[in-house]
């Protein structure tokens, strides 16, 4: 029996890429173009994950020419209005080359916190240096698992990034190996997951896994009978027990891990792309529709974000009027006291909210800055009149647009058959 894989170099040029689009596969739908381009139009906040396979070169040094392609990706997305997030591999690997020279091996045995931390700033110089020749700053990102569980420190990690966006500062992030213990539960283990699950708690619309993966295949890829998946919706049990058979590809993240961080993508119901960072100009061409890679898309439209789990409205709402729901839509705005036309529910400062519109529509959830009786007496009322009540310090807004996830942006029928 032929082995689901992720195909690991084995190039196939743009003609055979084409007529693979033409087979169905198990998990595929038709018409997979068309629908790749209704989805990623909607995209406005992407989280990418890099792979070591992708940054080193083959004399295991850090790949300054695709790094720097990689940094003129993320520009020319930043510039058409994307907010995007790197999650980085590569600081053991980058310590261990600087500390063995070209070699880049451990003959010495040396301790992988201490190539780490040595690696890290390696790798943030140079994607510093590359950011800056086009026009972009850096901020450098290291968690453990609870900064993203946690909800406090969820809520931080969050507002930083959200923070960092309007800045034109694009966040690198990584996990933090130099304080984890391998056996630590505080450990996520591999950025493929870590991307998904700071996608989720910022509310991104997809996740890209760049690695040298051309994506998803129904065998093994070097076998001519074996087709690339280009869109998926479903991730079969078949496909997750093929993949822990499968041999995995670069680094740490192999077959199985980016399944399972597809997997955890389109649960928080964004869409993920697996596909081969050394594609000249992949992101681009990922986000104008283009056919290449595996898509993996929510099989069913749900709340994207930290506030998602709840099937349907949450019994605490916030009712708006058409402005502020065009406000909160299609200008990205916080919701203010004025926009307010009901309270439904009791509920706490700080409690998760559903912001539903004069039609019961549910636009967004979010975290208040108020109670519901204090926004009770501050509806319909100018954002002046809220710190005239509660002085200078309080906050204008009843819910921060960076503590507030927009429901799903894209519409159910664009995964028709």
């Amino acid at each position: 029996m032929s082995r689901m894989s992720l195909q690991k170099n084995v190039p196939r040029n743009e003609q055979e890429q084409g007529s693979k689009c033409e087979t169905q596969v198990p998990g595929r739908l038709p018409g997979a173009i068309m629908n790749r381009q209704e989805i990623t139009k909607s995209v406005r906040k992407v989280v990418v994950k890099v792979g070591s396979a992708v940054i080193f070169d083959k004399n295991m040094g850090l790949d300054r020419q695709r790094i720097g392609s990689i940094a003129r990706d993320v520009a020319e997305l930043e510039r058409s209005g994307k907010e995007v997030v790197l999650v980085t591999s590569g600081a053991i690997r980058a310590g261990l080359r600087a500390l063995r020279g070209l070699q880049g091996d451990n003959s010495l045995g040396i301790p992988s916190k201490t190539a780490a931390a040595v690696g890290q700033c390696q790798l943030l110089r140079a994607y510093a240096e590359e950011f800056e020749q086009v026009g972009f700053q850096t901020a450098q990102i290291l968690l453990i698992r609870s900064d993203v569980s946690h909800r406090q420190r969820g809520s931080d990690l969050r507002r930083v990034i959200c923070q960092l966006f309007p800045l034109h500062v694009i966040p690198l992030v990584n996990e933090n190996d130099v304080i984890l213990k391998e056996d630590t539960r505080e450990r996520v283990r591999e950025n493929d997951k870590l991307a998904s699950l700071v996608g989720a708690k910022i509310g991104a619309d997809a996740v890209i896994l760049l690695s040298d993966v051309e994506g998803l295949y129904t065998g093994d890829p070097s076998q001519e009978h074996s087709q690339r998946y280009s869109l998926i919706r479903e991730i079969t049990e078949n496909m997750e027990r093929q993949a822990r058979d499968a041999r995995g590809g670069e680094g740490k993240g192999g077959i199985w891990q980016k399944l399972q961080a597809a997997k955890a993508a389109v649960n928080s119901n964004m869409i993920c792309m697996v596909a081969n960072g050394r594609i000249e100009g992949v992101l681009g061409r990922i986000m104008a529709g283009e056919d290449i890679g595996t898509m993996f898309v929510p099989s069913k439209p749900q709340i994207r974000g930290p506030h998602a789990g709840s099937e349907g409205v949450l019994q605490a709402q916030i009712v708006v009027d058409q402005g502020a729901k065009k406000a909160i839509l299609e200008s990205g705005k916080s919701l203010l006291a004025a926009g307010i036309i009901e309270v439904r529910g009791h509920f706490p400062a700080g409690a998760t909210v559903s912001v539903v519109s004069e039609d019961r529509q549910e636009i967004a959830r979010g975290q208040t800055n108020y109670s519901s009786s204090q926004i009770y007496n501050l509806r319909r009322k100018h954002s002046k009149v809220v710190r005239d009540i509660y002085g200078n310090s309080a906050p204008e807004e009843i819910i921060h647009r960076n503590n507030m996830i927009i429901a799903r942006t894209w519409t159910p029928n664009v995964f028709a058959e």
